[in-house]
C-alpha cells in the first residue's frame, strides 16, 4: 500500500513539474515569440510586444496538437488579470489538454479564501490576480454497445481457450467529456482504433432436405421398386398357367 501511495505521489510530482513552454504567434506569420512557461502549477509569463488590433495564437509544442490552443484579439498585455490556464489531466497524471480562459469570479473567490486564512487583509492581491493554473480530470465516458449480438459473440470467443486467435483493427466511437473555455461541460464523439477477434465467415448450407438426405431415400426406393416388380410378374405368370390347365 505504501508503495502504491509513493508511486502516485511520484506520478503527480512528475506531471506538475513538467515544464510547458508557451509562445505567441500571429496568424499570418511563420515565426513565433516565447512568452514564458508553466511549471510546478505556476505560470511564468514575460512581457512581450503585443499589437492591440492583431489576432494572436497562444500555443505550445510540448503537447500534441496544441500549437494554437487559444486564439485572442485586442490583447494589450499577456499578464492579464483573471487569466486561467486550465489543465486536464489523464489517469497517469500527464496533461492531456490545455486551454485558456478568464475567470474573474474565481479570482475574487481565491482572494477572499486567502484573506480568510490569514485572518487579516490581503496585502498581496496582485499575486492572486496573476495568471494561474487550474486542474481538471480528463474523463472519457464509456460508449454503450448498441449491438448485443456482436457482444455475445465476442464473449463466446473469449471463453474459448485458443492461443491462435486472430485479431483485426476496427474503429469504434467513444464519447469524451471535458470543460471548455467558458467552464461548461462539453461532450464530444471521437474515433479510436481497437483490436477485436476476427470473425470467420460461416458457410450456410442452403440445400433442401431431399438434396441433403437423398442417399438415405433413393436406394431403398429403388430396392422396393425392384422387389415389388418381380413379385407382380411372378403372380401374373402363375395365374396364366392355372387357366391353361
Amino acid at each position: 500500500m505504501l508503495l502504491i501511495i509513493l508511486h502516485l505521489l511520484f506520478v503527480v510530482t512528475m506531471a506538475t513539474s513538467k515544464r510547458i513552454n508557451l509562445f505567441v504567434q500571429q496568424l499570418n506569420e511563420q515565426t513565433s515569440d516565447s512568452i514564458g512557461f508553466i511549471e510546478n502549477d505556476k505560470v511564468h509569463l514575460i512581457d512581450n510586444a503585443i499589437e492591440r488590433d492583431t489576432p494572436y495564437c497562444i500555443g505550445t509544442k510540448d503537447l500534441v496538437n496544441h500549437e494554437c490552443f487559444a486564439f485572442y484579439k485586442n490583447l494589450e498585455t499577456l499578464n492579464i488579470e483573471n487569466m486561467v490556464f486550465d489543465m486536464f489531466l489523464g489517469e497517469d497524471g500527464d496533461v492531456s489538454r490545455l486551454s485558456l480562459s478568464f475567470d474573474k469570479e474565481e479570482t475574487v473567490k481565491a482572494g477572499k479564501e486567502k484573506e480568510k486564512g490569514k485572518g487579516k487583509e490581503l496585502n498581496n492581491i496582485d499575486e492572486t490576480n496573476k495568471p494561474r493554473v487550474k486542474k481538471h480530470p480528463f474523463v472519457v465516458a464509456p460508449q454503450p454497445n448498441m449491438n448485443p449480438d456482436s457482444l455475445k459473440k465476442q464473449q463466446q470467443k473469449g471463453q474459448q481457450k485458443s492461443g491462435n486467435t486472430k485479431l483485426e483493427v476496427v474503429k469504434q466511437k467513444k464519447t469524451v467529456k471535458y470543460i471548455d473555455e467558458d467552464g461548461k461541460e462539453v461532450t464530444k464523439e471521437v474515433e479510436i482504433e481497437v483490436e477485436v477477434p476476427l470473425e470467420e465467415d460461416v458457410i450456410v448450407d442452403e440445400r433442401s432436405w431431399i438434396q441433403k438426405n437423398w442417399m438415405y431415400v433413393v436406394p431403398p426406393l429403388l430396392l422396393f421398386l425392384v422387389m415389388g416388380g418381380g413379385a407382380d410378374e411372378a403372380a401374373a405368370g402363375g395365374g396364366t398357367g392355372g387357366r391353361g390347365g
